[in-house]
């Protein structure tokens, strides 16, 4: 029976993507394309085709500046529209070859060390540390109206203590990140719209990446299988999709779909400078189907709306996140009771870039995610953070990563600097309590049931520094320290780490050829 869905969904996702793909034939002519400018970009000269022209807009999606470039730049397109902007080099694959605007060839590759000195989950004791490495083999064409990009991975980690924490997506060995295929147009039937579809397995991301990122301070990023179409400019587009989450097994290297289906829709508004604005709903179907056999079966609708400003130099920006969520779950993996779930989640920040040397960038910020009130009922109210990221906004991840998404209530404030084109860093002080006192710290596996341990976990100081060595080698660095608060010393749970605070270090180096 299980098999006979699975070709049913396939069956489904074929005559969907059948379905969208004749108005792409019939609206586009063949061309060379390449990016244009990025919507907060640094200056970039818009790219011409070989006549003078400015070439095709392509969908302006979902644009995300991962390195940032200086006076000459080059521009890697990934399949949801995020572009990860590059200065230009001539130790470069594709600038070696002199290929053609419509190829792209790439390898990057990544070591990374990092430690830290005292335990905070449930069960361990000592230190740990780990020596991640990933490295990306990327091959891409878009010669309109095709698409074609494949992402080979290889990512190993060593130096693992005995009894260390492995986190999911850390290692994959010689697999496929990425490999899709799909069409492309700048004037989709006439009517003006730049559109793209793609089918196959792709990494995505959508507005702040809280729900859906790629994720690249994981080892491995996150991964989908299905289809994936964008209408629209970057002023206003439509996103939705039709995935199946990559499950990553714990401790080896190797992926596959694992029967969860996951499907949404997202609207992006860039028109008003000051009020620019996300609104999206998304849908998770989590079943047992093997290797999968531990889920717990979520069934969550989750719908969300996000305002904000981007920071500029000389102005106040912020941000303001609204997510909800219901559905149901199984009480426990391979249990047959179900819990009604409603969670929610509230982001807020404010700040200021202040129009003078280093350009510093002040922001006070505040995060809720709501905690599961009684462990003993028939309801969940802890909030599912989905396949969101934490990296970005409350601590590193990796081995570290004390604090996720999920039954937390934390205020802080953090300022970047940026001393030079090519050096930026930053600074950042949390403090963190438990949404619900019952609930388990997510992330530690530490819980008391009772409450009487309070809520008060303690405060996170983090900073990180980032340099841009040569157009081919960037460096970057990050420490934390954890400073536990009350909850661990009034805990009477076996297992639990002791109250030393722990200090988190890291050194990456990144080659990109």
């Amino acid at each position: 029976m299980l098999e006979v869905v699975r070709k049913a969904r396939t069956t489904v996702l074929i005559g969907s993507a059948i379905a969208v793909l004749l108005p792409f034939i019939q609206g586009t002519a063949l061309g060379g394309t390449e990016e244009g400018p990025l919507s907060g970009a640094p200056s970039v000269t818009t790219p011409t085709k070989p006549s003078g022209q400015p070439v095709e807009k392509s969908p302006g999606l979902n644009r995300e500046i991962l390195e940032q470039g200086t006076t000459e730049q080059r521009a890697i397109m990934r399949p949801d529209g995020s572009i990860r902007v590059l200065r230009k080099s001539p130790f470069t694959i594709e600038n070696t070859i002199d290929g053609p605007q419509w190829l792209h060839l790439g390898v990057e590759h990544r070591t990374r060390y990092e430690t830290y000195n005292e335990p905070f989950r449930l069960n361990q004791v000592g230190s740990d540390q780990q020596l991640p490495l990933h490295t990306l083999v990327r091959l891409g064409i878009r010669y309109d109206p095709i698409r074609f990009f494949t992402e080979f991975i290889d990512a190993r980690a060593f130096l693992t203590d005995n009894g260390s924490t492995i986190p999911g997506g850390t290692e994959d060995q010689t697999d496929i990140l990425q490999l899709y295929g799909g069409l492309g147009s700048s004037n989709l039937l006439g009517l003006g719209v730049p559109a793209e579809l793609t089918i196959g397995r792709f990494t995505m991301d959508f507005g702040n990446r809280r729900l859906i990122r790629r994720g690249n301070f994981r080892n491995v990023p996150v991964s989908f299988t299905g289809l994936h179409l964008a209408l629209g400019e970057e002023e206003f587009h439509l996103r939705s999709f039709v995935v199946e989450p990559v499950f990553q097994y714990e401790n080896k290297g190797d992926t596959e779909e694992h029967g969860t289906m996951f499907w949404g829709f997202f609207l992006g508004q860039r028109q008003i400078s000051w009020l620019q604005s996300d609104l999206y709903v998304y849908f998770l179907n989590e079943t047992d189907r093997p290797p999968n056999t531990d889920s717990r079966r979520r069934h969550f609708q989750t719908p969300g709306l996000r305002i904000f400003k981007p920071n500029a130099v000389g102005q106040m920006d912020y941000e303001i996140e609204s997510i909800w969520q219901f559905g149901n779950l199984a009480k426990a993996p391979g249990s047959s009771q179900t819990l009604d779930h409603f969670a929610h989640f509230q982001h807020v920040e404010v700040g200021y870039t202040f129009d003078i040397p280093w350009t510093p960038r002040f922001l006070v910020q505040y995060d809720y995610a709501s905690g599961d009130r009684n462990p003993n009922d028939n309801k969940d109210e802890r909030f599912d953070t989905l396949f969101g990221g934490v990296n970005f906004e409350l601590n590193p991840a990796g081995i570290w990563g004390p604090f996720r998404r999920s039954n937390i209530n934390s205020p802080g404030y953090r300022l970047h600097l940026t001393p030079s084109k090519n050096f930026s860093f930053f600074v950042a002080h949390r403090f963190f309590w438990l949404a619900q006192a019952k609930d388990q710290w997510v992330g530690t596996g530490l819980q008391d049931r009772s409450g009487k341990a309070g809520k008060f976990l303690g405060q996170h100081f983090e900073a990180r520094t980032h340099w841009i060595a040569t157009e081919n080698v960037v460096f970057e660095t990050g420490l934390a320290y954890l400073l536990k608060g009350s909850f661990i010393e009034n805990l009477q749970q076996p297992g639990k780490p002791n109250n030393k605070n722990s200090t988190y270090f890291y050194v990456s180096t990144t080659l990109t050829f």
